[in-house]
C-alpha cells in the first residue's frame, strides 16, 4: 500500500541471501531493501533496492564478488525487468553489448527471486550506479550524478552544472570549432557520441533522452582519468517504449533526437561538422561491428535456451497464464529487429543529414595470418575475422581507415586492393565510391 513511497524512512531491516547456480550460499547478509523504480512501481512484480550498512551487518559492502569483478558493492538492484515484463532481455541485452562501449554499464546477473519463501519471479541482481560504483570502477571518491534532471549524487550543485550544458548549446553557435572546443572542455564527447549511438541504433524514444539517463562527473579535479570534472553517461532502463523489437524496426530515432527539445546539447552539437562526422562512422561501425545480426541472434538464441523455462512460471506466477507464445515472439521480433536495422539506420542518416542515398559494401579479407580475430581495426572498432572475412556496408559521405595490428611471428605486407594496388603502410584511408569494394590485408610468417 505504500509502494509509491520513498527515502530512507521507508527502508526496512531484511535478510538476503544469493546462492550461485550450483546452489552455494555466496551471500547471507542483513541489509536494507526500498522498493525501487519509477513506473514499475505501480506493478505487481516490483523491483527492489539494496544497501549495505553497518548498523544493520557491521559491513558498509555487500560480503561477496558477486559480479566477478573484485567489486563487493555497496548497494545492488533486485530489476524486475520494469515494462518489458515478457521477455526481460532488454537491459540484460543492452549491458551486455554495451560493454564494448566507451558508456557506464551496470553488470547484471539473471536469477529467480524468493520473497519471504514464495516465488517471487525472474529477477535480475543487477549493479547501481552507486558511491561505491564509481569509486571502485572509476577511483572517483566524490561524484555528481544527476538522474532525469534531479541530482542523485553529490548533492544539488550537481544538478545545477549539469543544466548548464544546455544552456551553453543554447548560448554558443556549435557549429563553429572555437565553441565545440568549448564543449570539449566540459563532455567526454566520445562517451556522448556512444551512449547515443548506441541508443538510437537501437531505436530508443518516448521516454529518452528526456527522461531515462544518468550524467555524472568528478566533484574536484584530479590525477585520475576521470577527475576532470567533464561529463558523462551511463547506460539505464532499457526496458520501456519497446525498442529492440520489429513494431519500432523503422522508427527514425535519429530525427526525433536530434531535433526534438529532448537533447538541445546534442542536437547542437551535431550541426558541428567533426561531431557529426565522429556520430555517423561511429553508429554505423556499432550496427556492423557490434550489432550484427550474427552477434545478436547468438546472444538471443542463448538467452532464450537459458530464460524460457523459468519466464513460463514467472508468466504464471503474476498474470495467471504462461505467455509462453508471447515470450517466444518476443524473441523472434528481437532477431528481425537486428537483421535489417541497420539498412533503415543507414538510410535514416542520409536523409537526416542530406548525404547522398548511396551505400558500398566493403569485403575484408586477411591472408597469410592465422591470428584473425581482433587484428584490423575499421575505423573505430575491431570486426570479428575469425573466419577470415568481414562483410560491412557504409554509407559514401565519409572514407574509411583501415589499420593492421603487429602481429608476432608475422610481418604485414600491405593493403591488396582489387584493382591490383599495394598499400604497404600499416594504416590506409579509402574514400567510398564504388556499390561493392574488396580489401585484403596481407601478413607474411617472418623467417
Amino acid at each position: 500500500t505504500n509502494f509509491l513511497q520513498r527515502g530512507r524512512e521507508w527502508e526496512r531491516e531484511a535478510t538476503i541471501d544469493i546462492f550461485d547456480e550450483n546452489r552455494n550460499n555466496i551471500l547471507s547478509q542483513r541489509v536494507g531493501i526500498r522498493i525501487g523504480g519509477s513506473g514499475s512501481r505501480a506493478y505487481a512484480q516490483k523491483s527492489f533496492n539494496i544497501y549495505a550498512r553497518e548498523e544493520y551487518s557491521g559491513c558498509d559492502t555487500l560480503q561477496a564478488d558477486l559480479f566477478g569483478t573484485g567489486y563487493e558493492a555497496d548497494k545492488i538492484k533486485l530489476f524486475s525487468g520494469g515494462d518489458d515484463n515478457i521477455s526481460k532481455i532488454k537491459d540484460y541485452f543492452s549491458s551486455h553489448f554495451a560493454e564494448e562501449l566507451n558508456v557506464c554499464t551496470m553488470n547484471m546477473i539473471p536469477c529467480v527471486l524468493f520473497l519471504n519463501g514464495e516465488f517471487w519471479g525472474v529477477y535480475y541482481i543487477s549493479e547501481s550506479f552507486s558511491e561505491g560504483y564509481f569509486d571502485y570502477y572509476y577511483y572517483i571518491n566524490d561524484v555528481f550524478s544527476v538522474k532525469n534532471e534531479v541530482e542523485e549524487l553529490g548533492g544539488p550543485r550537481g544538478a545545477l552544472l549539469y543544466n548548464d550544458l544546455n544552456s551553453l548549446a543554447h548560448d554558443l553557435d556549435l557549429s563553429l570549432d572555437e565553441n565545440y572546443e568549448k564543449v570539449q572542455q566540459l563532455v567526454d564527447i566520445e562517451n556522448l557520441i556512444d551512449i547515443y549511438a548506441f541508443e538510437i541504433y537501437l531505436a530508443r524514444h518516448g521516454d529518452w533522452p528526456s527522461s531515462n539517463y544518468m550524467g555524472w562527473r568528478s566533484v574536484d579535479i584530479s590525477d585520475e582519468e576521470y577527475g576532470d570534472n567533464r561529463w558523462r553517461w551511463g547506460l539505464m532502463d532499457m526496458n520501456s517504449f519497446r525498442p529492440m523489437e520489429e513494431m519500432t524496426l523503422e522508427h527514425n530515432t535519429i530525427n526525433r533526437v536530434a531535433t526534438g527539445n529532448q537533447s538541445y546539447l546534442f542536437g547542437a552539437l551535431l550541426e558541428n561538422e567533426n561531431f557529426r562526422k565522429q556520430f555517423c562512422i561511429r553508429i554505423m561501425d556499432i550496427g556492423n561491428i557490434l550489432l550484427t545480426p550474427e552477434n545478436t541472434i547468438a546472444f538471443i538464441d542463448e538467452y532464450e535456451e537459458l530464460m524460457s523455462g523459468a519466464m513460463e512460471l514467472d508468466h504464471r506466477r503474476f498474470y495467471g497464464d504462461d505467455r509462453e507464445i508471447d515470450f517466444a515472439e518476443s524473441m523472434d521480433s528481437t532477431r528481425v529487429f537486428f537483421e535489417e536495422r541497420l539498412l533503415i539506420q543507414l538510410e535514416q542518416i542520409n536523409e537526416e543529414f542530406g548525404f547522398e542515398n548511396e551505400i558500398t559494401t566493403v569485403n575484408l579479407s586477411v591472408e597469410g595470418c592465422p591470428e584473425t580475430e581482433s587484428i584490423i581495426k575499421v575505423n573505430t572498432m575491431y570486426p570479428n575475422l575469425s573466419g577470415g572475412t568481414w562483410t560491412g556496408v557504409y554509407i559514401r559521405e565519409y572514407p574509411m581507415t583501415f589499420e593492421a595490428e603487429e602481429i608476432e611471428g608475422y610481418e604485414f605486407v600491405g593493403w591488396l586492393l582489387e584493382n591490383g594496388n599495394l598499400i604497404t603502410e600499416n594504416s590506409m584511408e579509402i574514400e567510398l565510391a564504388e556499390e561493392e569494394i574488396f580489401i585484403q590485408a596481407i601478413y607474411e610468417k617472418e623467417e
